[in-house]
């Protein structure tokens, strides 16, 4: 996954920045800053660890969280509600803003705190070290479908 995204940083666009959306597990820079015992896919090496290897400071790993909601699965055509976040999270100091949307820059020094960026699991972790900022949305709604035209 990394060497699809070098091929055209350096050859074709080499004096662009390019924007990649990808599932946050998959991009995520650094893993080890997640706690291992919350860490179900601990054994996955993300794209994103070696994009930051190759690219450094220039990659950027904007994760998409929320406050509540739901997720659709377009295979069993089933929808589910994730809950709400534990008291501790990051998605739970997001919920005190008044916005339905909202940016937050993270520092690497960050502390450990618990998060569902991945794939509504909470997780603790160093979140800073993980991602360099979060985009949150107030209330996830799942995909709907339309039939072809």
């Amino acid at each position: 996954m990394a060497d699809n995204l070098r091929f055209p940083a350096r050859e074709m666009y080499p004096n662009r920045k390019l924007v990649v959306w990808a599932a946050s597990s998959h991009v995520i820079k650094d893993r080890t800053a997640l706690d291992p015992e919350t860490d179900r896919t601990r054994e996955m090496i993300p794209a994103g660890s070696y994009v930051r290897e190759g690219f450094g400071d220039a990659a950027y790993v904007l994760a998409f969280t929320s406050g509540g909601g739901a997720v659709g699965s377009r295979n069993t055509g089933t929808q589910t509600d994730f809950g709400s976040p534990s008291p501790d999270s990051l998605e739970a100091k997001a919920l005190t803003s008044p916005y339905d949307l909202s940016f937050s820059p993270l520092s690497p020094e960050a502390p450990v705190r618990t998060s569902w960026i991945l794939g509504y699991q909470p997780m603790r972790g160093a979140w800073g070290r993980v991602v360099d900022g979060v985009f949150f949305i107030r209330t996830m709604t799942p995909t709907a479908y339309r039939p072809a035209e």
